[in-house]
């Protein structure tokens, strides 16, 4: 069975998995989403994530269980614990952020298209700076101006990891968002039903023994960096597929609030719950690329819940045992009785000489009065 592409460079073999995340991140109701897993084993997170339970659907699930000798029992569903990364993104509009588009003057792009659509091609450089730092940037081609570029800066130092948007003004309400991320170690609960094909995962009540699964954060680091390099590889001069995603789950967001027109709230929402997922998302893929390609997977204890056949309606059990039990004392009862059936009469059913005078000898004996009978 083939369960999919599984790579530890997600951004450039599963951009476009990635991008459409982002547009699918928040609910247009009150309902919590469902999120199918990256890869095709048919499972769905409900809710986020978080990054973990990579391993379901993929390896050996413990759909069945042999803890009674020779009998195999069906799991329906199991729950275990698992560490990742909780991420946390909040997100303001700095009117004062440094994160922009420059254009290289002097630099010839060439020219595009014909008819009413010819024109020149310039080249534009995404550049600035972050409240951690300078942004190295990258450079981009675009259309007479900069009007369909998207740039997601990424900058962070050993505390802080902030995300920037530049956009052009095909995109105007994602221009100067500005994003601030907390991605803490947390001890995650999740839960597996294996007959609908549905995982839940929410952060453990008891974080007593969380344990940092990577205390160099090198897998942070890469993972929150990766995502500005979306930015740069599926934004063309006539679109930018980053921004296109984005807006769309800002229209999912204005549905929900019951807003005629976007609003800011709208927009910081559906960026900082865009990127929520697609950090849970990049995180996922690199575990699941751990599992599948390096066979790299512990040992974890699982609480299983086993379905089991039951034959008929309780109380007809509950009847039929009564029934069974009446006949088993009544049994005793004649047995104590008679003495096990001593000192009685030979009878023989298959006699009918005997069965008559059996039966002669009981009316007579009913009839005759005691004296008689001595």
């Amino acid at each position: 069975m083939d369960l999919g592409t599984f790579t530890n460079i997600p951004w450039k073999f599963l951009p476009g998995i990635l991008v459409n995340s982002i547009s699918v991140a928040s609910s247009s109701n009150a309902l919590i989403p469902q999120y199918p897993k990256l890869d095709r084993s048919g499972f769905s997170f409900y809710g986020r994530s978080y990054g973990v339970a990579a391993r379901v659907g993929l390896t050996s699930d413990p759909t069945t269980t042999t803890t009674t000798p020779g009998q195999a029992h069906f799991v329906e569903n199991y729950t275990f614990s698992e560490t990742g990364y909780l991420s946390d993104v909040s997100c303001i509009f700095n009117e004062t952020s440094d994160v922009y588009f420059e254009d290289l003057a002097g630099v010839d792009g060439g020219t595009y298209g014909g008819g009413n659509w010819s024109g020149y091609v310039v080249v534009q450089q995404a550049t600035g700076s972050l409240p951690t730092g300078p942004w190295q940037g990258f450079t981009i081609m675009a259309i007479a101006d900069n009007c369909t570029v998207i740039a997601l800066a990424a900058g962070h130092n050993d505390t802080h990891y902030i995300y920037g948007l530049a956009a052009g003004y095909y995109y105007p309400n994602l221009t100067n968002v500005q994003c601030k991320v907390n991605l803490t170690p947390t001890l995650f609960d999740i839960a597996v039903n294996v007959s609908t094909s549905n995982i839940s995962v929410i952060p453990a009540a008891d974080q007593s023994r969380i344990i940092d699964i990577d205390p160099t954060r090198g897998l942070v680091n890469n993972t929150f960096t990766s995502l500005n390099y979306l930015s740069q590889i599926i934004t063309t001069m006539y679109t930018s597929v980053l921004g296109d995603a984005f807006m769309v789950n800002v229209d999912a967001v204005k549905t929900r609030e019951n807003h005629t027109t976007i609003t800011e709230s709208d927009v910081l929402t559906a960026v900082s719950e865009s990127l929520e997922l697609l950090l849970d998302e990049y995180f996922g893929a690199l575990a699941a690329s751990q599992i599948m390609q390096y066979n790299e997977s512990i040992p974890v204890n699982a609480t299983m819940c086993i379905a089991v056949v039951q034959l008929g309606e309780p109380v007809y059990a509950y009847i039929t045992f009564g029934i069974n039990l009446a006949l088993v004392l009544l049994f005793l009862y004649e047995s104590t009785r008679t003495r096990f059936w001593q000192n009685l009469p030979a009878f023989n059913v298959l006699d009918t000489k005997s069965a008559v005078l059996g039966a002669t000898r009981d009316v007579i004996g009913r009839h005759l009065p005691k004296q008689a009978q001595a």
